[in-house]
This record gives structure tokens, sequence and C-alpha cells, in this order.
């Protein structure tokens, strides 16, 4: 972040000024002009390759005031996201550019931003599927990779209880036993006998406890 002084813009103060946009511009130059059709906030700027974006829009109050203003303080200012400054922007360029309300109308429909109002509230004017292309490759892989563990543990939590429950030694399973006797010397009957039989597994002491039941 960059604390600047609104005064030192030296902005004339005109009855038609509607809103003040504090633009932020990445060239060098400093004769170097703006196009007022071309503002737009950050991501529409990057995305367009416009070298200075809106990142504030000021009331003429403010300015009057010479509010205490700090660039990049990722705090949404009059609509506009005030997007953290680069690493390599140590001393950004500046300007504050008077805007009249309709001007401001014609740039409305330009206008798309995505942050964290004053009140702590997300706001986001874009589609999910433009948001989405704003997001770093390598925090949507990475994205994807914790979905895709989740779900495998999942997989393997399900499939690690249905072999349980498919084993569990206490379940009883029907069983059938058959029988072959002589009812005449020419003929023979079979008898078929159907029987629930109990699987549980013996713990030891179970199983001293049958042996000595056994010997006694």
């Amino acid at each position: 972040m960059r604390e600047v002084d609104i005064s030192s813009a030296q902005t004339p103060l005109s009855p038609t000024v509607w809103r003040y946009l504090v633009v932020v511009d990445s060239r060098q130059s400093d004769y170097s002009s703006i196009d007022i059709t071309k503002l737009a906030d950050k991501a529409a700027s990057d995305y367009d390759n416009t070298p200075y974006y809106i990142t504030a829009s000021l009331s003429p109050e403010q300015v009057h005031e010479n509010i205490e203003f700090r660039l990049g303080d990722g705090v949404v200012h009059g609509g506009y996201l005030n997007y953290p400054l680069k690493e390599s922007q140590t001393d950004p360029r500046w300007t504050l550019v008077p805007m009249s309300q309709m001007e401001n109308e014609i740039l409305e429909p330009r206008l798309k931003t995505c942050g964290f109002t004053e009140e702590g509230n997300f706001e986001c004017d874009m589609p999910l599927a433009e948001f989405i292309s704003y997001i770093p490759l390598w925090i949507k892989t990475a994205l994807v990779l914790f979905f895709s563990m989740i779900v495998f543990c999942f997989c393997i939590m399900l499939a690690c209880g249905l072999r349980r429950f498919c084993e569990n030694p206490n379940q009883t399973k029907e069983s059938s036993i058959m029988y072959y006797h002589n009812e005449s010397p020419n003929t023979q009957a079979t008898t078929r006998e159907y029987r629930k039989v109990e699987r549980r597994e013996f713990r030891p002491a179970d199983m001293e406890a049958r042996l000595r039941f056994l010997e006694e």
C-alpha cells in the first residue's frame, strides 16, 4: 500500500463534477494521455491490455476534505475495488480524473468489480466464468487437486465401509443340509433341512471359557 495526498493532484474544483476517479497508470511517462472512453476497473483493463485502471471513486466532498487514501488497500471505494499493488509498484503513477454524471453513466456499463465492501460483504458484478478466468492457474490447479483428494478419500471410506459391512462376523446366513436315507431296498428319499447359522468371531476369553466347559 501507498498513502497518497489527494490535494497534490491539484484538480480544479468545479460544480459540474459528480465523482473523482483515482486512476493508477503503469506507464512511466508523465505526459501520457488517458483515454476516458477506455477507463475501467483493473480486471477489465487487464483483459483489454489497458495500462491504466480505476482503483477508486471519490465524492467531491472527500476530495475537498483531503481524506486519507492509500493505494492498494483492498477496500471498495465508490464501487471500485482498490486492488493491492504489485511488489514492483513501490511508487505507482496515479492521477485524479473529474467526471460528470453524464460521463459516469457512459462508463457505467463497462464497470465490473468483485471485492469486499466497507461493510465486509462480498459483491461481484462479473459472471462466474469471467470471474474464474481472472483466478491464477496455480490456485485453480490447487482447488482441483484438493476436491479430487476429498472425492478419493470419500470413495475409499465408502468402499471400506461396504467391505466391513459385508464381512461383519456377527451376521447370520442361511444354509441347507441334505440328508439321504433308504426307505426300502429299491427306493431312496432325500430330505433337505434349512437352518440359519450365526457367524461370529470368538475372543480369546471366549475360547478359554469354551475349553474349560469342554474339560468339565
